[in-house]
């Protein structure tokens, strides 16, 4: 299976299509197009590549974010606006480095706005792992409820 993921130029790095080795999250409800109908997720995704990959090599966290934001999130002419709230790298488990980004996701008139906390890390020498929790950004307005999503983004590590 593969997955449109996001583009870099950096170092030579493509990633075009990445190989989805595992991924889970709730199936959801779809509409007739296949598409998800619910609005708050929290998902993992498994990447595989046949390239030597490291985190370092998307740049610092700020990169990383605006490029998958700018071309997987709301590329152009997808009437969708992302907005990078925050990115910082932490250390979290037995990998040295994980970024979490923090975005807003305006999908104009297809639903209501998104608000989703990703955090990536490289797994192994190639592999990217993803989890992803977003929800409507009026549900993060709920003080409990946002404590509860960003414990969940906050509990993501890697362990051997």
């Amino acid at each position: 299976m593969q997955n449109e993921t996001f583009h870099t130029s950096r170092k030579n790095i493509i990633w075009s299509r990445a190989n989805i080795h595992t991924a889970f999250g709730p199936p959801g409800r779809l509409d007739s197009r296949g598409v998800s109908q619910s609005d708050e997720n929290v998902s993992v995704v498994v990447s595989r590549f046949p390239f030597k990959f490291s985190l370092r090599a998307l740049g610092t966290p700020e990169q990383a974010a605006e490029e998958l934001l700018r071309s997987s999130l709301a590329p152009e002419g997808s009437n969708r606006t992302a907005t990078l709230v925050s990115a910082e790298e932490e250390g979290r488990g037995f990998v040295s480095a994980v970024y979490q980004f923090e975005y807003d996701v305006d999908r104009g008139n297809r639903g209501a706005p998104l608000k989703a906390i990703s955090v990536i890390a490289a797994a192994g020498t190639d592999g990217l792992v993803t989890m992803t929790v977003v929800s409507p950004k009026e549900e993060w307005n709920n003080a409990k409820k946002n404590l509860m999503l960003r414990k969940v983004a906050s509990s993501f590590k890697l362990i051997k």
